[in-house]
């Protein structure tokens, strides 16, 4: 597992400008309420769709570009299509009236924000693509949460007037930091990303000092991202969300194993970053977990209400299997829904079905759901069998693990609702797909996992020649 580039935090200087110009783009929402909003929605777009325009115009992908993303891509253009195949004919359908577009206003915007999503995620893609990869992307990245952070701190601890254009801003609800975002688990999920990619870039420039020399800048930003990673580390925990903290200490356990792997004798690899990450998770939790513990201790009857509410969720998606309800019409569809006063105490506040899977079968049927499926599981086919992803670095794991992070708070919470959450999370993983591994086995149309294969049985060959 061979730091390929060298140190992680070196590109060509000429790259910088472009990565934080994109990237800009598809954080804003972090400091606009996520985007959250018709207007958000489609200001997202607009910024996703600046974003590609010039990835594509810097990068130039060649042939074998498209060859490699066609199939995932074009699964994804077919679901877009159906969305607005059934937005156009839903009224001429022989369809029952709870069937019929129940927002049917709204359906621009929230469409808006699906496409920003996978321009994102192709964005990504078309950085990772480019050799050697632009690592200055997902670095910017990390410096823009963790600025999202720290000014969301600096508004809690009052440091700035009360006006001005961050007046507006409410960074704490119910004893839990929400960031500038406005939600709690959204903004737990972007610590969880950043704690991780901030750790992986850090152990990647600590794995290639032997290889590249050690300067006093890399001391430097050594020490930046492993402040950044801390401080996302308080202020997840400060947000008191229990999966995403869940999920980031398996990120972390994965990143351990991964250093473990690529630094098999020496030792010297491996202990320091364990035991930095180590003492952050305490201190963290030390000093700031005593609301994080109360919420815990209510996760069986939250569970349970949880399941509950997905029920509920679940028979009224399957009121209209094939066409779906349409984006955006889940608060009203849920409120058409409601059947008894204790209903609407336990759900008519709620706006989303906190559920990814879920949400993709509402807005548009079984074929959306199965489109988006599969679009994902070829991406996560080429992830794990046509790039090798045992043979992978620590960067490169780290950048998937934060897109994964994001995506599994995604299956049990708000956060892939948000247009800024949905931006990030598809990018990472659109650079994990093409920046991750060699490009050669996937441009070739090869499967690097025979020749693995072939090696492990010569290895275990008998003496004589039989069979192992």
């Amino acid at each position: 597992m061979k730091d390929r580039q060298g140190r992680a935090m070196i590109d060509r200087w000429d790259r910088w400008p472009l990565s934080a110009m994109v990237v800009t783009g598809l954080c804003a929402g972090l400091y606009a309420n996520g985007f959250d909003s018709a207007l958000g929605q489609s200001l997202a777009c607009l910024l996703s769709s600046i974003a590609l325009c010039l990835a594509l115009a810097a990068i130039k992908p060649g042939a074998d570009f498209w060859a490699m993303a066609r199939w995932p891509l074009l699964l994804f253009a077919v679901a877009l299509l159906w969305l607005l195949i059934v937005d156009a004919v839903r009224w001429t359908l022989p369809l029952s009236e709870i069937e019929l577009p129940i927002a049917p206003d709204l359906f621009l915007a929230k469409f808006l924000s699906i496409v920003a999503g996978l321009w994102a995620l192709l964005t990504g893609a078309l950085f990772g693509w480019k050799r050697p990869p632009a690592l200055s992307a997902p670095v910017c990245l990390v410096v823009l949460l963790t600025a999202h952070i720290l000014l969301g701190l600096v508004l809690l601890l009052g440091i700035l007037p009360g006006n001005g254009l961050w007046a507006g801003w409410t960074v704490m609800k119910d004893g839990r930091f929400t960031g500038l975002v406005g939600n709690a688990n959204v903004t737990a999920a972007m610590c969880a990303a950043g704690a991780v990619l901030s750790l992986a870039f850090a152990m990647s420039l600590w794995n290639s000092r032997r290889a590249k020399g050690w300067r006093r800048q890399d001391g430097l930003v050594m020490i930046g991202l492993l402040a950044a990673g801390l401080l996302h580390l308080i202020a997840l925990v400060m947000t008191a969300s229990r999966f995403p903290v869940m999920m980031t200490l398996i990120a972390f356990l994965l990143l351990a194993l991964a250093q473990k792997n690529a630094a098999k004798a020496d030792a010297w690899r491996f202990w320091p970053p364990a035991v930095a990450v180590f003492l952050a998770v305490i201190v963290s939790h030390v000093l700031f977990s005593d609301l994080l513990l109360t919420r815990a201790g209510n996760l069986v009857g939250e569970a349970y209400a949880r399941g509950e509410y997905w029920r509920h969720f679940f028979d009224m998606a399957a009121n209209a299997p094939l066409t779906g309800y349409g984006p955006s019409a889940f608060p009203t569809a849920n409120l058409y829904f409601l059947q008894s006063a204790t209903d609407a105490v336990g759900t008519s506040t709620i706006n989303s079905p906190h559920s990814i899977v879920l949400q993709l079968w509402f807005v548009g049927g079984a074929p959306y759901l199965l489109l988006m499926l599969a679009g994902a599981g070829l991406i996560g086919r080429d992830i794990l069998f046509r790039r090798g992803l045992w043979r992978w670095d620590v960067r490169d794991i780290g950048v998937l693990l934060a897109s994964l992070a994001i995506m599994a708070c995604g299956l049990v919470d708000i956060v892939l609702d948000y247009p800024v959450g949905t931006q990030i999370a598809f990018f990472l993983l659109g650079f994990a797909w093409m920046g991750g591994g060699e490009r050669g086995a996937v441009a070739a149309g090869t499967d690097p996992i025979a020749p693995v294969i072939r090696e492990t049985l010569l290895r275990h060959r008998s003496p004589r020649g039989g069979a192992p």
